[in-house]
This record gives structure tokens, sequence and C-alpha cells, in this order.
């Protein structure tokens, strides 16, 4: 699948993810960026997805592809989220 800026593919895919794993509401944005775009966004240029409970959004690289892993742990990281509140979410993100 090529996943371009601009699309509602990427979103539906998420959105479809978290029904088909009881994860519950999707976040509402997923941005595709530019790798300097993300780079500004996220001021992370090691990873290929970001989750901003701030900003209920995943931010997301060009870089896709050969890193979907860390989309599904961004999710997972959603998905507690919505579970346990942003403050608690907070303290564990850091432990990572």
């Amino acid at each position: 699948m090529i996943i371009q800026p601009g699309t509602k593919l990427l979103g539906n895919l998420v959105a479809e993810f978290c029904l088909e794993k009881g994860l519950g509401k999707p976040p509402a944005r997923v941005n595709l960026y530019s790798r300097e775009e993300y780079i500004e966004e996220t001021g992370d240029d090691k990873t290929a997805a970001r989750y901003s409970p701030a900003k209920d959004q995943i931010s997301v690289s060009p870089d896709i592809a050969a890193h979907i892993n860390l989309v599904l742990h961004e999710l997972a990281h959603h998905n507690q989220t919505s579970r346990d509140g942003a403050v608690k979410f907070d303290r564990k993100y850091d432990e990572y």
C-alpha cells in the first residue's frame, strides 16, 4: 500500500486497527510529514511515529513503511492514555 500525504488512507488504516483490536477511539489525527517537517514537529529524528496526547495525534515520518511496529507501539500508548488519563500516561511513558 502506498500512503500519500493529504489522503485519508493512513487515518482509515489506524481507525480500522483500533476497531479490530478493541482499542477504543483512534487518535483524532494521523499526520504524514516529510522528513524535515517531522523533525520540526516532533523534535525527533530517530523515530518514525510519535503520539502526542496534547494534540491527540500521531505524527508519522515518510519512513513509515520500514517502521510500522513503531506506529503500533504509539497506538498502544494512545490506548493506555484513553484508559489511564494523560498524567498517568506521561509518567509511564517517561519510563521507556
